[in-house]
């Protein structure tokens, strides 16, 4: 008796039933954003897309706030690390009063332990920027040796907290031109002082955020400004 095998579907050599969804021109059109903001900033593409989630993928506004902004700190409070000023920036929402606030904080830290600006802004970072619990610990850790010696700035390089002349306003060729997407059409980059548009919501975020840091220092101030009451207490034998 014959057997016959069962037919089978006749199957294509060619990759033409597994073709990968066609992007749309929106889709494309981010991945290129991401691409060219991840070249100009050195940092990874999804950091990229977070930040320019962030701008309501605004290329000119997101490459203001994440390049000329942080070149300008770094500029300004003789920064060597691009990468540190834009985490300063991000943790500050892009807000500019409570990212130069911070920075001012990280200098003072900086002046009284002559720490580098990583260490003073970890630090800072750790204690939810409490300055004078961030100076105690500081003063702890170097007291028992407990810090390396590249945490701290060479006898060499004297500390300043400004710099020899004022920063002056970075202003960058719009890289929107690269793309069809500009909304703009004079096609000029925007200046440091009107840069960063956010909505409502993060304007209102960022604005709490800074009053909440300012009534936080104010209340440290007054609470250490106060005479401290001393109890001695005797051993009993």
């Amino acid at each position: 008796m014959l057997t016959f095998a069962t037919p089978t579907a006749p199957f294509a050599s060619s990759n033409s039933f597994f073709q990968p969804p066609q992007l749309t021109q929106e889709q494309t059109t981010k991945l290129y954003m991401i691409s060219q903001l991840s070249q100009v900033t050195g940092e990874s593409q999804d950091k990229c897309s977070h930040y320019l989630t962030f701008f309501g993928w605004n290329l000119d506004a997101c490459f203001q706030a994440t390049v000329s902004f942080c070149r300008e700190l770094c500029e300004k409070y003789g920064m060597n690390n691009v990468f540190l000023a834009r985490r300063i920036a991000e943790e500050a929402q892009f807000n500019i009063q409570l990212c130069l606030y911070r920075m001012e904080l990280v200098m003072k830290l900086m002046s009284q332990t002559r720490l580098i600006h990583v260490f003073a802004y970890d630090c800072l970072l750790q204690y939810q920027w409490n300055f004078d619990v961030s100076l105690k610990r500081c003063i702890e850790l170097i007291a028992t040796n407990r810090l390396p010696s590249h945490a701290f700035l060479s006898q060499s390089s004297p500390f300043t907290t400004t710099t020899s002349h004022p920063p002056s306003t970075l202003t960058f060729p719009s890289i929107s031109s690269l793309t069809n997407t500009n909304t703009n059409n004079n096609n000029t980059s925007v200046p440091l002082s009107v840069m960063i548009p956010q909505t409502p919501q993060q304007q209102q975020f960022s604005q709490q955020t800074f009053s909440q840091q300012q009534q936080l220092q104010q209340t440290q101030n007054m609470y250490h400004s106060q005479p401290r009451r001393t109890t001695i207490v005797q051993r009993r034998n």
